[in-house]
């Protein structure tokens, strides 16, 4: 069994206050008390513009070159949310099925349904009730989430093909607020884009990647390999499902 590692840099729905964008002139303060609510009223809605941040897309996009999946791979993108990754790999000719238990998520997802090769689900991933094999299984943000990280790792590896990929993102130690404070210093984050990585650094559960390894190995998954992201903030497994 191969391990590899490599290295890259209910009721009413509230109101929420319209906030412009961009607020040059906002506190730190204000920004950290509309992202909050955001995050906690709408999630949808925050992770599209957390989507639309570089640093955020960056990390996503080089997990995918990364992972290098085929043209017209059948993709899995488990815990979906807003569907802005989904459309993403849609828009690369992808095909791909976007899963999330929140019916208000997969609802605002939809937006993007003007893809023919992409499809949204409302489904737990823990239990989803699907019946192809995808080439990739991926979940960006979620093995952190889940009470239960070896189900999870288990469920999307039931789904994937023969010597298709599991792959998981997640926050890792490494990512503290001192460190995603010389971050954004260090490339003069601003507004949302600052707070929304002090956010992560300061709330996420942290995996320690050779864990996660492990719990991919313990899976039956082979060929375990690791990527380190976001400068160590974030890293990436992934593994195949054995022939």
């Amino acid at each position: 069994m191969a391990v590899a590692a490599a290295s890259r840099g209910r009721g009413p729905r509230p109101r929420l206050i319209a906030v412009p964008h961009p607020l040059t002139n906002v506190s730190h303060f204000a920004w950290r008390t509309y992202s909050k609510v955001l995050l906690t009223l709408q999630p949808a809605q925050f992770f599209q513009r957390l989507y639309g941040l570089d640093w955020y897309r960056n990390v996503l996009d080089d997990w995918l070159t990364w992972l290098s999946p085929s043209a017209g791979s059948r993709i899995l993108d488990a815990g979906c949310s807003s569907g802005d990754f989904s459309a993403s790999l849609a828009q690369h000719g992808y095909c791909v099925t976007g899963v999330d238990r929140s019916a208000r998520a997969i609802r605002y997802a939809q937006r993007h349904q003007v893809y023919e090769n992409l499809h949204f689900v409302i489904a737990d991933a823990l239990h989803l009730p699907l019946q192809q094999k995808y080439h990739y299984s991926l979940a960006a943000s979620l093995l952190n989430v889940v009470d239960t990280p070896d189900q999870l790792i288990s469920e999307l590896a039931r789904l994937t093909a023969e010597n298709g990929v599991v792959s998981c993102l997640f926050p890792t130690p490494a990512m503290q607020w001192e460190t995603a404070k010389n971050y954004i210093d260090a490339y003069h984050l601003q507004g949302f884009s600052a707070v929304a990585l002090g956010l992560w650094a300061r709330l996420a559960k942290k995996l320690d990647p050779s864990v996660v390894m492990q719990q991919f190995c313990d899976a039956g998954l082979i060929d375990v390999r690791t990527v380190s992201l976001l400068e160590g903030m974030v890293a990436g497994v992934a593994a195949r499902v054995s022939s």
